[in-house]
């Protein structure tokens, strides 16, 4: 039985893990990857640096064998393209996961179209779970990697992630209300 309450309690510890790969993954975006299953962490990852595995993958190792029949937690859309390393929808598929939850879709659009790619394998897919929570991360992300709100927005390096019209409105919002964006001590890092 899918309960709405304990997938988020999964999605927001993949995007805990997630800020693990900060400083070290940019130009791809920071992501979290929980497997779990019957309501236990069996595994868990994230993607630690540039050209190195992603967070499902490492995910699904810590897991090894108890990653079949699970459900996997992810910030993003698992990738369906060959990049700098095979497609994470081939791993998914060869651990024999049975769930995937994703965040949010990736903001590159060739790295798109992982949940159709499992949903014609048989793979349930479900989208949009915290998907507030992962945007703020994936903005904060940018924010960061750019030196500050106004560079960021002076560059435009937000605009893959919300329309441009949208972003300085997004970002105020985003980040002043999505607790996933916040400090341990309810302050937004900057």
């Amino acid at each position: 039985m899918i309960d709405p309450a304990t997938d988020a309690a999964f999605m927001r510890r993949a995007l805990d893990l997630a800020w693990r790969g900060w400083g070290r993954v940019h130009p791809n975006p920071l992501v979290g990857a929980v497997v779990a299953r019957d309501g236990e962490v069996v595994g868990e990852g994230y993607h630690a640096e540039y050209g190195g595995p992603h967070a499902e993958v490492a995910a699904l190792a810590a897991a090894g064998e108890r990653a079949r029949g699970a459900t996997l937690y992810v910030t993003l859309e698992p990738c369906a393209h060959q990049g700098k390393t095979p497609p994470c929808t081939l791993a998914i598929e060869a651990a024999g996961i049975r769930r995937v939850v994703y965040g949010a879709e990736d903001p590159n659009p060739e790295a798109r179209g992982g949940a159709e790619r499992l949903r014609s394998q048989g793979v349930e897919v479900t989208g949009g779970v915290e998907r507030e929570a992962v945007r703020a991360q994936l903005i904060d992300e940018q924010i960061r990697v750019a030196g500050g709100v106004n560079r960021a927005l002076e560059i435009g390096v937000v605009d893959d992630v919300l329309k441009p019209t949208e972003t300085r409105r997004r970002i105020a919002e985003a980040l002043a209300n999505a607790p996933a964006a916040r400090g341990a001590h309810g302050n937004i890092p900057l």
